[in-house]
């Protein structure tokens, strides 16, 4: 094993400087998309340049990890290839957010895995609550008049800049939240469900509103019924889910014929994404390393699906090492029992299908736990990492 720093000194404090930057970052992430931000250029500019910042401090503490031993000969050979694919994809895509997502997870080997799911559950909380303050007391309040359900009304932004990413934001904390706590009491069942209804209202956000009622069913079942072959078919499926659900959406995508009654009210309830994808599809080549390409061009394509997404622009080669990373994390969670963390990953396959979400740490932090959970993973079966 390669190991050029050998006293364990600084260990504790590295640790100690992980989480603080990641804390900061995590909060900083969640601010930079509030109405505020996005409208004062000064306070948009700093906040972004401050996420960077924490982000190369956290890449600083992978960096002295590596030195410090944590990984072994296969890892580093593993990370070496996987390290020269996402830079022949950075060089062709020029933007950092996969690659940075992927070496992030190296980071936080080592780490405690309820440590890890709490940092961000109170960095995104604390970010959470301070962007609806300030869309309360500021002018900055992101409110939107949009038609739904064929007649005007108002969908509230609640100090977010868009009206959904409130909602959204607030499933990924509450899918931290259950994977954190595990076990829940029927009186936090119900104060999440009062929650996600009053964001409903406001907002008019008919798939976040979906999302945690499913999750909340799904959690509370397999709680309940976790020796069960309802719970073994659900451990099956979320295994393959993310291959499952890259596959279908692709050929759903390719295959949209608007002459299609199925099709058409397929298209309808997805706001039109089936039609806008296929345009967006046919307007780019799908390359082996990614690419610059437009996913947006107003009136005639737009991308939502995140698995398409980094299909067009980071390529094949890296959309199958991610989709092989989440298939390998769902296997070992699964056999390790981590029902909660199996909902949450299931949950990002299927709304990766159809919005943000894929490999992305600063909306959930699922994929940071991948070190703990393998560590666990090799412990039961009497091996080490």
């Amino acid at each position: 094993m390669f190991q050029f720093i050998k006293i364990d000194k600084y260990d504790s404090l590295i640790s100690k400087i992980l989480f603080t930057a990641y804390f900061a970052y995590q909060f900083l992430f969640v601010f930079s998309v509030s109405e505020l931000a996005r409208q004062l250029s000064i306070v948009y500019s700093v906040t972004t340049k401050l996420i960077i910042f924490f982000f190369i401090i956290i890449m600083f503490c992978a960096a002295y990890k590596l030195l410090r031993g944590y990984f072994n000969k296969t890892e580093i050979i593993t990370l070496f290839i996987v390290g020269i694919i996402c830079l022949i994809s950075l060089y062709n895509y020029r933007v950092v957010m996969v690659t940075s997502n992927i070496f992030a997870i190296t980071a936080f080997k080592g780490e405690d895995y309820k440590k890890i799911i709490k940092y961000y559950v109170y960095a995104s909380s604390s970010a959470f609550i301070l962007n609806i303050i300030l869309g309360l007391v500021t002018p900055f309040n992101g409110n939107a008049v949009q038609s739904r359900y064929g007649a005007p009304r108002t969908r509230y932004g609640l100090g977010f800049y868009y009206t959904t990413i409130c909602h959204f934001y607030f499933m990924s904390i509450v899918l931290a939240y259950l994977v954190y706590k595990e076990k829940l009491k029927l009186i936090e069942y119900a104060f999440i469900f009062i929650i996600n209804l009053v964001l409903f209202i406001l907002g008019d956000t008919k798939a976040p509103f979906a999302y945690i009622i499913l999750v909340l069913i799904m959690h509370f079942i397999l709680e309940k019924f976790d020796k069960s072959f309802v719970y073994k078919l659900f451990e099956s499926f979320t295994i393959i889910s993310y291959p499952f659900c890259f596959i279908l959406c692709y050929i759903t995508y390719i295959l949209y014929n608007p002459a299609n009654p199925i099709f058409g009210k397929l298209n309808g309830i997805l706001s039109g994404r089936l039609e806008l994808t296929q345009n967006a599809l046919k307007a780019n080549v799908i390359t082996i390393f990614g690419q610059t390409a437009p996913i947006w061009k107003a009136g005639e394509f737009y991308i939502d699906s995140s698995f398409i997404i980094m299909l067009v622009l980071n390529g094949v080669l890296v959309t199958i090492i991610c989709l092989a990373f989440s298939t390998f994390f769902c296997y070992i969670s699964a056999k390790t029992k981590k029902t909660a963390l199996l909902i949450a990953l299931l949950l990002i396959a299927i709304r990766s299908m159809y919005d943000f979400g894929f490999m992305a740490m600063q909306l959930s932090p699922f994929t940071l736990l991948f070190y703990p959970v393998l560590t666990e993973y090799l412990e039961e079966r009497g091996r080490t990492i």
